[in-house]
């Protein structure tokens, strides 16, 4: 089982801006991250930040999901207390096994309520977790911004693989913009209370109407996970994936779910070093790679997207060319067969 390091466990404190006479909650659904729980709390504790642990496996035991909920309010608000929105924070480490899964997203909003601020990472793979926290948040910030000084006058965006992905996506800074994550979740919130993961990526929403040509994904595909074999996505005059010639009986389904989630809701760029691993929340962050989004457009992260829909389902292309036309006609190599030109 990996350990974290205490600088590490630093650097999720930096994600939350976490300091002296600030509260943190850490809820957590294994053994394992316990172990990182507790590492963390002894960062917190020697910032002089009041730290509490909670095992959602003891509570999973005394009752059903609906006691589990109410116990997390309760204990949340009796916590929190009178304290400031940005005294409130919270790291979730809940991944994907039953029945703890079921109530992560809720736990989540059940903070959000309460204007508190959540680094989520929502896996079991502690290899991952131990990975994204090895990641200096303000590093990761300077070069993000540094691409997006590169990306912020584009007019195009063109996206080639030799496998075949050739796409043009239309973009105007004065109908977008370009958002930068990099866990540190504070900086990158709309108003009390806010969520984010740690790692780091570059992303925006297209101007969807006008996206031009195909896709080739060859990495992974929302919650169907790492492709076994590449998929082919065409799109339409009005940008909208071609449904009938998508041979995945999955993806087509998904894309079908309402009238705007075969359209791209999401262009993003990954900043982190590192393997695939057939979760998109942390291969769309993955150096090396771009990942377009269907549906959802995150508008509500500032991005200025118009594409609402149901689903938000990442993409993940492997070692893409990424080409930005500028407001004069000037191309610009962002990206040059997976690596970065920045």
């Amino acid at each position: 089982m990996p350990r974290i390091t205490m600088n590490e466990a630093n650097n999720a404190l930096k994600c939350l801006k976490a300091r002296k006479g600030h509260r943190l909650i850490i809820v957590f659904d294994s053994a394992e991250k316990q172990a990182i729980a507790n590492k963390i709390r002894r960062a917190a504790r020697r910032r002089g930040i009041r730290t509490k642990l909670i095992d959602i496996r003891e509570l999973f035991q005394k009752g059903n999901e609906r006691y589990v909920l109410q116990e997390i309010e309760s204990q949340l608000s009796r916590f929190f207390g009178r304290a400031s929105h940005k005294e409130k924070n919270a790291i979730t480490l809940i991944g994907n096994k039953k029945p703890y899964a079921s109530v992560r997203g809720k736990i989540v909003r059940k903070i959000l309520e309460q204007n508190g601020y959540v680094l989520h990472i929502p896996t079991d793979n502690t290899n991952v977790i131990k990975n994204l926290l090895a990641l200096n948040p303000n590093e990761l910030e300077k070069r993000g911004n540094t691409l997006i000084e590169r990306l912020k006058n584009a007019r195009s965006i063109i996206i080639t693989t030799e496998a075949g992905t050739n796409l043009t996506i239309p973009w105007h800074p004065e109908k977008r913009s370009w958002v930068l994550s990099v866990g540190k979740v504070k900086d990158y919130s709309v108003g009390k209370g806010g969520w984010g993961n740690p790692g780091g990526e570059v992303f925006t929403s297209p101007i969807h109407e006008g996206v031009r040509g195909k896709i080739v994904v060859d990495g992974s595909f929302g919650n169907f996970g790492l492709v076994k074999e590449p998929i082919e996505i065409e799109f339409d005059e009005r940008g909208r994936a071609i449904l009938s010639k998508i041979k995945h009986d999955g993806i087509r389904k998904k894309l079908s779910k309402d009238k705007n989630a075969c359209r791209l809701g999401e262009l993003g760029i990954g900043l982190v070093p590192g393997e695939l691993i057939g979760d998109t929340l942390f291969d769309e962050k993955k150096e090396g790679t771009i990942h377009v989004a269907f549906g959802h457009d995150e508008s509500e992260r500032g991005t200025g997207g118009e594409n609402e829909s149901e689903i938000h389902e990442d993409a993940i292309i492997m070692n893409p060319t990424v080409v930005v036309v500028d407001h004069k006609g000037k191309k610009h190599t962002i990206m040059n067969k997976g690596k970065l030109c920045v």
